[in-house]
């Protein structure tokens, strides 16, 4: 966190999750990501920008690192690579958006729900997370987690075992949100 970066990243295979710390060292999981996705790629594109946040291997990861001016260089030649990462850019953007319009405004049960339909379209029904890590990316504690992911497994809707979260019925889930 706060280092400049010298290298453009992008990875390989594994996954890291992207971490912002507070000012009360409270940690908020920002992103989850997986192969063939760019780590902070903001940070790259700004002269005096720091990295934001911290990223963390979360399985066996292998990264590619390109030299940030000339990763730079070759983004000024290739007018269709600087398309597909200003997509990439307005998708996270519009990801964090949706983000912070629940943390201000959903309740915690809503936000759960809703982040374990996300992470279920991208990664499929079984989901390799913590009730830790859930916590960290709706912006609560692990024993309200475990309270909702209970009610959640009570009503069928999920399943967890040791590490692991397996969304049985997604419509449920999204009628769940509705209905909190």
């Amino acid at each position: 966190e706060e280092d400049s970066p010298q290298y453009f990243y992008v990875i390989k295979e594994g996954r890291i999750k992207s971490i912002i710390s507070s000012s009360l060292g409270k940690e908020l999981m920002v992103a989850f990501l997986g192969p063939g996705e760019i780590i902070n790629p903001v940070s790259v594109f700004q002269d005096k920008c720091s990295a934001i946040g911290s990223m963390q291997a979360v399985t066996h990861t292998k990264i590619l690192g390109f030299k940030k001016n000339e990763f730079v260089s070759f983004v000024h030649l290739n007018s269709k690579l600087s398309f597909e990462i200003i997509k990439i850019l307005a998708e996270r953007m519009t990801e964090l958006c949706y983000r912070l319009r629940d943390l201000a405004g959903e309740r915690v049960e809503q936000r759960i729900a809703r982040i374990l339909l996300m992470l279920s379209s991208r990664f499929g029904p079984t989901l390799i997370f913590t009730r830790q890590e859930i916590a960290e990316m709706v912006g609560t504690t692990t024993e309200t987690a475990i309270r909702v992911l209970s009610q959640l497994k009570k009503k069928g809707i999920v399943d967890s075992l040791r590490g692991k979260i397996i969304i049985r019925d997604a419509a449920m889930l999204r009628l769940f949100i509705e209905e909190v």
